[in-house]
């Protein structure tokens, strides 16, 4: 069973292998063209910092990027643009803002009267993201940043009020804490980008200060969207889509910590002008992203006082154009929509509804009109896809008409939306012409212009045949499931909508695959498909040559609100000589990707309940008097999800009816707003952290075979016949206690996560030791495999020889058997019963095989303790570099000292086994209830599993000293 066990653990590991691999290679390359500098980048710092703070941290400072000439300016002290702080993020550089200051200051000189003087705080590349302890330290050094960069501009004419932020990754979780400083004043910042920022929550929680800071700062957040000291900030958080994989685009999202009106949560790929995919560093660099973040900015400055615009209707309408709703306009600019004549132009009526114009060098403009029967159901929708280059008006709704000319109409060029290929100016609009907002319209007015290169497609349609809901393929299926199949040639777009793909789990790939096509195909016909998520700006496109297969995954970046019932959407644009097919295949390859993607940070906690639970039924045997089998067979035979599952569902149901604060700390309900939970999810990654403890501790029991077979060669066969691996002197007590004592004094004057790593070491070479007692014994007492075979052969023959005489014995004394029988009932009627047959007592091998597996089962606690403790040693590592080696509010500290103050017990060899009595047995329930407690208010507060990791190997030390 356990060789069983390991087969189907190696392939539940691969499983996961598979999904982090998808997760770490699985998008697209990187198309982000490199931004370049016109002249050498300088990092000049800013003097005069308060003196106080910059002792308080010595490491941290403020610079100003600059170049040539203006970097010369900014050495002599003078500020003249408009002031932008940049705070880089997780071991992020102050260098990180060399791509949006050099394009901004291209720009500046090339076409504005107007600059941008981009700071950047210099946070020593701090782990952040590992070790929260610093975060509120961060947010104070910045919010003196912010004062003191206002104070630089204090003797201009002109001297600015607010100051923009960009955050990059755990930097724009800092900018947001600014505005929950009593005494930050929320009117020097009235911008706020960020870019790769985890706001919903945090990726890891490997301490208690990252916990309580990423909630202090959204609730204030969530609780304050509306009031005065925020209503004037406008925020824009940015996400990378599928290569970002360290930072998923679900976790960007501002939705509820902002008003809708002054927020806005985008990802790349759904950006007009970007429509790519970045990585988490990439994000801060890429060009095509750099460009619109500046286009936004410019456009948002006041033409007045040449300062961001205080008004913050006006910077989310500029937002909005840049990062959602791109008309093709270069800049942001007010509009309406205007009534418009038409004196001689030319028009050419299309009654067959259809109409593509492609060519080069027209010479005179065209005006297209499209008759609209409004009781014919096949005029119900008009789709339009131009390539223009001229910015005047070209799509009008015709309300006056003569015959097939058009006299006055109204120009809805603005309701045409930029989608990709990138740079080809293409523009879509979707009509619905039931629903335009405009009365007695007669026609749509498509004008061609004069100009050298012109494509344009136009389709006037019903919805019978374009709009359709499709059934996806089921898990189990394997061959890709037709949901369109295109039969007339004149079509430009389809809408199919998939209500199967509601879970983000669940992963499709979509194939545009051409079935005919007319000769002859332009070079630059293409097809385009679009995925569109209706309740989040994380919109996928993907564009292809005619003649070639459109093939784009389907898999959601974000959970799908309770309260929103829309489906997502797949839209395809196809070439008009070309008939097509679009089928749909499960992506099985990338399901466990979208599982470790969205659920990764639960699987340390589900490891650690079954490492829990081998102990607790380890305690509960002993209680029974039966032996501790080996780490393995313990898990196989009483680790099942159905002992944990069950209970952590009727709790979530019960609890809220008894103490509300417990319900409000259960982490399942951090999967329940996000929209990600699903049933099945406690049961999927119950086998997984069953699976990878396993294989953990398939390879620890080689490496104690290995060591231990070393030991009891070097030991050879001088072992006493007593149940203890030491002889229990009291030379060897006194050195335990020294070298316990001396980690402790070290745990408390640097950094616990290595004095854990000491302690999994010490633990190791105990059970070393009991290993090489086990073989000892074993080559004592000659109990090899072999040896016990043949003693059970040897048993069998001499009980089939017994049954034998016996059978013999019984046919010739019959007679006597029965009247012997008849008087042993009448004995038996008056004699008193039989005292039950005791337990033989286990021999010193069972004691040792006992003591081994129950000690080897608290060494894998300590481990994983260690494991989970490996972020605030990186950060303790990185600090060494300053000669720094106190890790101030180490979150190791407490558990260490519970497992060093344990370990005088564990490591002293005159303690073995827990006693077999009722405490014993009380103490396997709580163990077992640790797995409880694990699951529900540790899987996302990950540091909580240090406690109670911690926690039981005390009460087991505890248990040991006892007298029951």
């Amino acid at each position: 069973m356990a060789a069983q066990n390991k087969i189907l653990c190696c392939l539940v590991v691969a499983l996961l292998g598979l999904g982090i691999y998808d997760v770490l290679t699985n998008f697209e390359s990187n198309r982000c063209a490199m931004s370049f500098m016109w002249e050498t980048p300088e990092y000049i710092d800013v003097l005069h910092m308060n003196e106080t703070l910059q002792e308080k941290y010595p490491h941290y400072s403020l610079t100003v990027y600059g170049e040539g000439r203006y970097a010369t300016n900014l050495e002599k002290g003078k500020y003249t643009g408009i002031p932008i702080l940049f705070i880089p993020g997780n071991a992020g550089s102050h260098k990180q803002v060399r791509s949006l200051s050099s394009i901004a200051l291209r720009k500046a000189s090339d076409k504005y009267n107007f600059h941008f003087n981009y700071f950047s705080v210099d946070l020593d590349e701090e782990l952040n993201a590992v070790y929260g302890g610093v975060l509120e330290g961060q947010t104070e050094y910045v919010h003196a940043c912010v004062k003191h960069i206002l104070e630089l501009y204090k003797n201009n004419k002109n001297p600015p009020k607010q100051v923009v932020i960009i955050g990059h990754s755990k930097g724009g979780l800092v900018a947001k804490a600014l505005f929950a400083l009593p005494d930050f004043d929320a009117s020097t910042v009235n911008t706020l980008i960020t870019m790769g920022t985890p706001h919903v929550n945090a990726i890891v929680k490997p301490d208690i200060y990252m916990d309580q800071f990423t909630t202090s700062v959204n609730e204030f957040w969530s609780e304050n969207w509306d009031s005065a000291e925020l209503q004037d900030v406008t925020v824009l958080s940015i996400g990378g889509s599928y290569r970002d994989n360290m930072v998923r685009s679900g976790l960007v999202s501002m939705n509820g910590m902002v008003s809708p009106d002054r927020g806005l949560s985008v990802v790349v790929g759904s950006i007009p002008r970007v429509w790519l995919s970045t990585d988490h560093r990439c994000i801060v660099w890429c060009k095509e992203l750099v460009l619109a973040t500046n286009r936004a900015l410019f456009d948002m400055v006041d033409k007045l006082t040449k300062q961001i615009s205080v008004n913050p209707e006006y910077r989310m309408k500029v937002l909005n154009h840049h990062f959602v709703s791109h008309d093709g306009q270069s800049s942001y600019t007010p509009h309406t929509e205007d009534v418009v004549g038409f004196a001689d132009e030319n028009f050419k009526a299309i009654s067959s509804g259809f109409h593509h114009v492609a060519g080069r060098h027209i010479e005179k403009a065209v005006h297209y009109t499209f008759p609209i029967n409004p009781s014919d159901p096949n005029h119900a929708l008009f789709t339009v896809t131009a390539t223009i280059p001229s910015t005047s008006g070209w799509l009008y709704a015709c309300t006056r008409s003569h015959e097939d000319r058009c006299i006055e109409g109204v120009d809805i060029t603005r309701r045409a939306r930029l989608m990709p290929p990138l740079k080809s100016n293409m523009r879509v609009a979707h009509l619905d012409l039931k629903n335009l907002g405009i009365d007695n319209v007669k026609q749509i007015v498509v004008k061609i212009p004069k100009t050298n290169k012109v494509n344009v497609i136009a389709d006037l349609h019903g919805r019978s045949g374009r709009i359709m809901n499709a059934t996806l393929p089921g898990f189990f299926s394997y061959k890709p499931k037709t949901v369109m199949k295109q039969h007339d040639s004149h079509t430009l777009f389809f809408n199919i909508s998939l209500p199967d793909l509601d879970s983000v789990w669940k992963a499709y790939t979509a194939i545009l695959e051409p079935a005919h096509c007319a000769d002859p195909v332009r070079k630059d016909g293409n097809t385009t498909l679009h995925f569109h998520v209706p309740w989040y700006q994380e919109d996928e496109w993907s564009v292809a040559k005619a003649t070639e297969n459109n093939v784009m995954p389907l898999k959601l970046q974000s959970g799908r609100p309770a309260d929103d019932l829309r489906s997502v959407q797949l839209h395809a644009y196809v070439y008009s000589r070309c008939h097509y097919r679009l089928r749909i295949a499960v992506s099985h390859r990338e399901i466990p990707g979208q599982l470790m993607r969205f659920y990764g940070n639960l699987l340390p906690s589900f490891v650690v309940v079954v490492a829990l639970l081998v102990v607790s039924f380890s305690l509960n045997n002993l209680v029974m008097q039966k032996p501790v089998e080996s780490y393995i067979m313990t898990q196989s035979t009483h680790c099942k999800p159905f002992i944990v599952v069950p209970f952590i569902t009727m709790l979530r149901k019960i609890i809220p009816h008894i103490y509300a604060p417990l319900d409000e700390a259960d982490n399942f309900k951090v999967l329940d707003d996000q929209g990600i939970n699903f049933g099945m999810l406690p049961i999927v990654f119950f086998v997984f952290g069953y699976g990878i403890l396993t294989i953990l501790a398939g390879l620890l029991e080689m490496d104690v075979l290995f060591f231990g077979k070393i030991l009891s060669l070097v030991k050879g066969t001088s072992i006493d016949a007593d149940s203890t691996p030491y002889t229990g002197s009291l030379g060897y007590s006194l050195l335990l206690y020294a070298i316990l004592g001396g980690l402790m004094a070290v745990c408390v004057g640097s950094c616990g996560a290595v004095v854990l790593l000491v302690l999994v070491v010490l633990y190791l070479l105990k059970v070393v030791a009991l290993q090489a007692r086990v073989l000892v014994l074993k080559g004592c007492l000659n109990l090899t495999n072999d040896a016990i075979e043949k003693d059970k052969d040897v048993k069998e023959i001499e009980q089939e020889k017994d049954g034998k005489e016996i059978e013999k014995e019984k046919d010739g004394n019959e007679e006597e058997t029965s009247v012997k029988s008849q008087e042993d009932e009448t004995a038996a009627s008056t004699a008193e019963p039989s005292p039950p047959t005791p337990p033989s007592p286990p021999t010193p091998l069972d004691v040792a095989q006992t003591s081994l597996h129950f000690h080897f089962a608290l060494m894998v606690l300590t481990l994983l303790l260690a494991l989970l403790n490996i972020p605030s040693l990186a950060f303790w590592v990185k600090n060494m570099q300053h000669d720094i080696y106190n890790l101030e509010r180490d979150p190791a500290l407490y558990p260490t000292l519970v497992v060093i103050a344990a370990l005088t017990v564990l490591l002293d060899p005159a303690y073995t086994i827990p006693k077999k009595g009722l405490i014993t047995k009380g103490l396997s329930w709580i163990v077992h209830a640790f797995t409880l407690i694990a699951l529900l208010y540790a899987s996302d507060a990950m540091y909580r599993l240090s406690y109670l990791l911690a926690s039981a190997i005390f009460l087991v030390a505890v248990n040991q000293v006892m007298p029951l």
